[in-house]
């Protein structure tokens, strides 16, 4: 038996034989899972726990881009920007679903959090409707809200060109909006 996956509306099914078509939305869009939902390309299993440090590892070397941080599940990618600023991004493994995103410098404290910082978050989220990859979202990461950006993936799809294309723009809009933020900080001075 072996596991398929909707790559259009991500539902599973486990079948002697490979589909046409996924029985909840019709999609013939369908990849081959592993028995541990990882997803295969060909025979090849990749970005399961063994290999993705290297294919994380390949990538980056192939991008002439430095790992600060890899182990078997998470990856943490540090970028020199133009402006003198770092900007950070960490990815993450979740099965069969890579989780990419660049933590802005825009951050408040839960406690202090308040509707004076809501305005950002409208804002953010009226940008969300212009992007075809990734969004913004706030995390709650060591007792504060932090704006960040972020894009999920479906292992199977990625590849050296949609990794460097959704990394670089992940980290850009980070930057972008850091220095907007900053320069409207500026102007009330």
């Amino acid at each position: 038996m072996t596991i398929f996956k909707c790559r259009d509306c991500s539902h599973e099914v486990i079948s002697g034989f490979y589909p046409s078509e996924c029985e909840i939305c019709g999609s013939s869009n369908l990849i081959i899972l592993d028995s541990t939902g990882y997803a295969k390309n060909g025979d090849k299993v990749i970005f399961n726990d063994k290999e993705f440090i290297a294919t994380i590892q390949g990538y980056c070397n192939q991008l002439g881009w430095k790992i600060s941080d890899i182990d078997d599940d998470h990856a943490i990618l540090q970028f020199d920007m133009e402006s003198g600023s770092v900007q950070t991004l960490f990815i993450y493994q979740h099965r069969s679903i890579l989780e990419l995103f660049c933590p802005s410098l825009i951050r408040f404290p839960v406690e202090k959090y308040s509707q004076n910082f809501h305005w950002i978050s409208t804002f953010l989220l009226k940008e969300n409707t212009k992007y075809t990859l990734g969004f913004w979202c706030i995390q709650e990461i060591a007792g504060c809200y932090i704006f960040s950006i972020m894009h999920n993936a479906e292992i199977s799809l990625i590849d050296i060109n949609y990794f460097a294309k959704v990394i670089a723009w992940l980290v850009e809009e980070c930057e972008q909006f850091e220095q907007a933020i900053q320069s409207m900080l500026n102007s009330h001075d």
